[in-house]
């Protein structure tokens, strides 16, 4: 059994209940494998600290050369160089593009 709980940081853990606190410690469903998500800033981290988690994974979105090496990649020259300039024109659109999902999207 996987029991994902996603967006744990958007609650405080004294507010999500005690029998999350106890599964989130090992102390309820045992046996079971736990995936928690957070946003990287969030104070479930200190949980993992506290060594309550086996394994801890961060996901990164692009750096400004992995959209450039994607979009030249997906897109013929000129239809690359045309969004490019327009995510250099627009500090919304290259904070978007640093998400691959939004990038594959821009790309469409």
């Amino acid at each position: 059994i996987c029991l994902i709980l996603d967006g744990l940081d958007e609650t405080s853990l004294a507010d999500c209940g005690k029998i999350i606190q106890k599964v989130v410690r090992g102390e309820a469903l045992k046996g079971i494998r736990l995936i928690v998500t957070s946003r990287p800033n969030a104070d479930v981290f200190s949980l993992a600290e506290k060594q309550l988690f086996t394994c801890r994974v961060e996901i990164v979105g692009f750096r400004r050369q992995d959209v450039q090496t994607y979009i030249h990649k997906v897109m013929s020259r000129e239809e690359a160089t045309l969004l490019l300039t327009s995510i250099d024109g627009d500090s919304r659109l290259g904070h978007l593009v640093t998400t691959p999902l939004f990038a594959k999207e821009m790309c469409q």
